[in-house]
């Protein structure tokens, strides 16, 4: 298993590109702040000296404490000279935000990818992204976006979508759900979802994965992973891009090879997980997993006034 102490307990947070206005990369700065993160932030803006009552460096170079992860907001073009610079800090994970590669379709975005590919290989520190939001965890004060709850639940969540996460861990409130982890891990250049499943399949932290998925990158080290966590936890998977226009849109969003409904079928009877279709019946699952005892057998009774919805639901059971 990879070690990702960098990636959920950094003791300090490098944000690259924090804008001074109220823009989209200001949001990881805001949720920090919102959740009380302990370690020390750092923003990095050549053109600012203060934002949000933080003292501002010009470059991770101007940095002269230790800094374990960054967070890179910058456009497309300017990440490759921030990232020989996280690895000349020896920073041991980055986050980039930033879209423009393999989701584009095209050959410049496919070539920047595997160059970020390639220099987190060679500068030795993981890479979540790009085109993603990051980690959200509550225990270690971490959130990329204000107003995401601060109490710490068991559901471990994976993401291939970013603004579903942060909908997901609103959806969950009313419901009592909270989250161990969420993972927006966005275009998974390096890090992917089958790292974050086997961490989560371990995690004393989660008792529960959920996970939403456009496309798997290894099939094989997929489905390894997946019977390994169900074993001892529930996993529910929510698979997007199942239609031929779903499958077009995955490509556009994360640069994914969405896969055949047949191929997740089986997934499905291997892996021994529950798949749900929409956004409802992924947080259903999630709340029955969530509150039911780990261990129910196939003892279960159906009680009901009339006739009719007790067949449909002895129907749903089976």
């Amino acid at each position: 298993m990879k070690d990702l102490n960098s990636v959920f307990w950094p003791r300090s947070i490098a944000i690259v590109g924090v804008p001074r206005g109220f823009e989209p990369g200001r949001v990881f700065l805001r949720g920090l702040l919102d959740q009380g993160f302990s370690g020390e932030i750092f923003p990095v803006n050549p053109k600012a000296d203060f934002i949000d009552g933080l003292r501002v460096y010009p470059s991770l170079k101007a940095i002269s404490a230790e800094i374990d992860q960054v967070i890179i907001v910058v456009p497309a073009q300017a990440v490759m000279p921030v990232l020989e610079e996280c690895g000349q800090r020896k920073v041991k994970a980055v986050i980039i935000y930033t879209s423009g590669y393999a989701e584009t379709g095209g050959e410049e975005g496919r070539r920047r990818e595997e160059e970020v590919q390639q220099i987190a290989r060679k500068m030795d520190f993981h890479v979540i992204g790009p085109n993603c939001m990051g980690i959200y965890h509550p225990k270690n004060h971490m959130a990329f976006y204000p107003g995401m709850p601060r109490e710490m639940g068991k559901v471990g969540m994976i993401s291939q979508s970013g603004s579903l996460t942060i909908l997901l861990s609103r959806m969950g409130e009313p419901r009592g759900i909270r989250f161990s982890k969420m993972i927006s891990s966005g275009n998974e250049c390096d890090l992917n979802s089958s790292d974050f499943l086997e961490f989560l399949g371990d995690d004393p932290e989660t008792e529960v994965i959920g996970a939403y998925l456009e496309g798997v990158k290894d099939g094989p080290v997929f489905l390894r992973a997946l019977r390994e966590a169900s074993r001892n936890k529930p996993v529910v998977i929510w698979k997007a891009g199942r239609t031929t226009g779903g499958a077009k849109a995955v490509f556009s969003h994360t640069g994914s090879l969405a896969g055949s409904k047949m191929a997740w079928e089986a997934v499905k009877g291997q892996g021994g997980v529950l798949m749900a279709k929409n956004p409802e019946e992924f947080m259903d699952l999630l709340s029955i997993c969530y509150y039911l005892p780990r261990k129910v057998g196939r003892r279960l009774a159906i009680l009901s006034g009339p006739g009719g919805p007790a067949v449909s639901a002895a129907d749903a059971c089976e």
